[in-house]
């Protein structure tokens, strides 16, 4: 794969990296990325392109506007990455199941996902009620460790990209937090670890590295003690950094609980795991240690891991898009200058989530009306209501239901 992009030296607007000459720059911190689109005729081809998990309906208007009234492309076909998992290698060489459960854990959010229908002749069917999103990702995780590191050691503000390569190579899942953060309070340790920062003065410039040899004159060291463990436990204790929300495993136990329990056996038993955050080391055992606890004694769990977890999503789109149903899925140009963004609305919005939004909308508007008849009605009675709480700290945010005490 060679990288859609131009990158310039931001002191220097003469000297630019094309494609793969970009591996030639080794300061990271001093370049500016520009990721074009390749030089074609869009207008002789098609475009497929993912979304996250319930983008806003401005957002995908403005997708599709882009993509017909802009760049003219011939057809066009929009979906969420869960979608792609029949045309995945999650779960080679085992036969795909009717129902899964799809974790993508990526550079903003973490997604879990259940979806059924997993066959190879048509996309998966998302089960959109029990979506849940976990607002942590690799850039919060980048930029944690960059505020710890910037704190106790050096000043790293302003080299997000060299805090990254640090993260992905020192950086683990502990199986015990506890003791390991007991483990570094000694002063010598078997967890601490010694990252040599890029040097780009010295001739030929050196790229970073981990290394347990005694330092160089030249060389610039950044401890690593307890951050190593203590910053991908964010995807399990959010509350460390503050947040309100449960960890991953509660996630993605809640998002099982509320499907159908005649698929709650089969999911508990098909997680697939995606997105470069589940490449930390001890990240799966973790996961699984956790989640057989919260699981039901009867129920088997098993975990799934892609080959390529940075790049699981492009290759699956490509399978779809060489795929003879890919034609069948696409929004044509015509179409679009005939229907509109509604034209896409119908063909990309699945039945159950559309199902999901007219109940949601539906039970607004009975609401307001009960409202307003129980304060007609109720006016100077006393009558109390009281608020019942599902699931607290979950994205979507937690249902309200209103119990009247006298019906």
């Amino acid at each position: 794969m060679v990288p859609n992009s131009v990158v310039r030296l931001k002191h220097e607007r003469n000297k630019q990296f094309i494609g793969a000459e970009f591996n030639e720059s080794l300061d990271y911190s001093i370049v500016h990325y520009r990721l074009p689109f390749e030089r074609v005729d869009p207008r002789e081809h098609s475009f497929l392109v993912t979304e996250p998990p319930f983008n806003m309906h401005s957002i995908q208007e403005t997708y599709d506007q882009m993509v017909f009234e802009e760049w003219e492309f011939q057809s066009y076909y929009r979906c969420p990455s869960a979608a792609l998992l029949p045309y995945s290698d999650i779960f080679n060489p085992s036969p795909q199941p009717e129902c899964a459960v799809v974790v993508d854990s990526g550079f903003s959010f973490t997604h879990v996902i259940p979806v059924l229908n997993s066959s190879p002749d048509r996309p998966a069917s998302i089960q959109w009620p029990s979506v849940r999103r976990l607002d942590v990702g690799g850039k919060l995780l980048t930029n944690h460790l960059k505020e710890l590191v910037s704190f106790r050691h050096w000043d790293m503000t302003e080299s997000t990209y060299i805090i990254n390569q640090v993260k992905e190579a020192s950086c683990f899942v502990s199986g015990n937090f506890a003791r390991d953060l007991e483990i570094c309070r000694a002063k010598r340790n078997g967890i601490a670890q010694s990252y040599v920062l890029p040097n780009f003065s010295s001739e030929p410039p050196t790229p970073g590295y981990v290394t347990s040899s005694p330092p160089q004159e030249d060389d610039t060291i950044l401890p690593m003690n307890n951050e190593r463990f203590s910053v991908p436990e964010i995807l399990f204790t959010p509350s460390h950094i503050g947040h309100s929300q449960i960890g991953l495993p509660g996630t993605i136990a809640h998002s099982i609980n509320s499907l159908p329990d005649d698929l709650r056996g089969v999911a508990w038993g098909n997680i697939g795991l995606g997105g470069g955050n589940t490449l930390f080391d001890g990240f799966e055992q973790r996961l699984f240690d956790e989640l057989r606890a919260l699981a039901p004694d009867e129920y088997e769990v098993c975990l799934y891991r892609t080959k390529s977890p940075l790049t699981s999503t492009f290759h699956s789109a490509r399978t779809l898009a060489r795929s003879p149903i890919f034609p069948s899925l696409c929004v044509t140009r015509e179409e679009y200058l005939e229907g509109g963004v509604n034209a896409c609305r119908r063909k990309f919005t699945p039945v159950n989530w559309m199902v999901t939004e007219e109940k949601d909308a539906g039970g607004l508007r009975k609401e307001k009306e009960g409202g307003a008849r129980r304060e007609g009605a109720g006016r100077g009675r006393g009558r109390r209501r009281k608020t019942v709480t599902a699931g607290e700290g979950v994205t979507p945010g937690p249902e309200a239901m209103d119990v009247d005490p006298n019906p």
